[in-house]
């Protein structure tokens, strides 16, 4: 076959003596296969080639790679969304994990203390003071923060206006210290002390869900058979309120977190932009009003996850807060 036969061989061949008329077709048909062979190689390049670059740890080889996730790039700064989120992301979750106990730490004994003093004034107070506060726009709230509590000209000046940080806190030290007989609050203080009204502004309007739905469970509670037989017995009041009622009433306050957690998370985009938080939610806004697609989709890929693992969550604190339940 002449794909066998050197090109060099072929062109002498057919182009020798006695070959009159054929070097001309020669020529042709030597550049028509040199195209075709070239033709070829990069259509087999393109049929040999990937949907996509192998990266990361190879979990099948050639078939399944595992590597960090690419969000893209953002039109406006031109940087990678991944990048973008790791700076926005500490921020928002150092706000959420300070202002999350606090609920919690103050909304479950609220809602225990009103339950068991039914129709007392700490149980109308408690309610009435929360609703007070549930009613509260965190818009008008933190406007009010700012105003009467942070600005030094018409309010307080008690706390800072904006951001988490100091101009200065690169310099300070990481703990409070005494220095030349003046008191250095250092970084870690800096920081709770720019948080205190943020993590205000989150933690005030959950009161009121909390502890109506803790009340609401544990009365529930207190007319069933076994608490009537507790008191019988002669089981003191407390042992009968945290070791009976209260832990028969977690079922629906675990339930409660699983809305409550990503609720504070979209409430955190209100109050990161009133007090100029550099948090996730200040990037979810500029993402809005500039249109940058790359950040919002990555946004909603992160609010998913958040959703799916409080779900996740809810059901292993489930089965450890009853015995009763089990996914064997």
């Amino acid at each position: 076959r002449l794909k066998d036969i050197p090109e060099a061989v072929a062109r002498e061949h057919l182009t020798g003596a006695g070959n009159d008329g054929l070097p001309e077709a020669a020529a042709e048909m030597l550049e028509t296969y040199a195209a075709a062979a070239d033709a070829r190689e990069r259509l087999q390049a393109v049929f040999d080639a990937k949907p996509f670059d192998e990266a990361g740890l190879p979990i099948v080889p050639g078939v399944v790679h595992l590597a960090p996730p690419d969000l893209g790039q953002s039109f406006i700064s031109r940087k990678p969304v991944t990048e973008l989120i790791a700076d926005r992301l500490p921020v928002t979750l150092l706000l959420n994990i300070i202002a999350f106990p606090i609920v919690y730490l103050i909304a479950i004994p609220s809602g225990m203390l009103a339950a068991a003093r039914k129709g007392s004034f700490a149980d109308v107070g408690l309610g009435a003071l929360f609703v007070a506060l549930w009613s509260i726009p965190i818009v008008w709230a933190g406007t009010l923060a700012m105003g009467y509590l942070a600005n030094e000209v018409t309010g307080l000046g008690a706390f800072p206006v904006n951001g988490l940080h100091a101009r200065e806190s690169g310099d300070m030290t990481f703990l409070p210290t005494q220095a030349n007989g003046d008191f250095q609050r250092g970084y870690i203080l800096d920081t709770l002390w720019h948080a205190a009204l943020p993590v205000a502004c989150l933690v005030y309007a959950q009161f009121a869900v909390l502890s109506k739905q803790t009340r609401a469970a544990m009365l529930e509670n207190y007319s069933a058979d076994y608490v009537r037989t507790a008191r019988a017995k002669g089981v003191a009041g407390s042992v009968v309120l945290t070791r009976h009622v209260f832990r028969n009433s977690l079922l629906p306050l675990i339930t409660m977190f699983v809305t409550i957690f990503p609720a504070m998370l979209g409430g955190s985009v209100v109050v990161e932009r009133v007090f100029s938080v550099p948090g996730m939610g200040s990037l979810l806004l500029d993402a809005i009003y500039l249109r940058d697609r790359e950040v919002l989709l990555a946004n909603a890929l992160i609010i998913a996850l958040v959703n799916m693992l409080a779900l996740l969550l809810a059901d292993i604190l489930y089965a450890a807060a009853d015995p009763r339940i089990s996914y064997k």
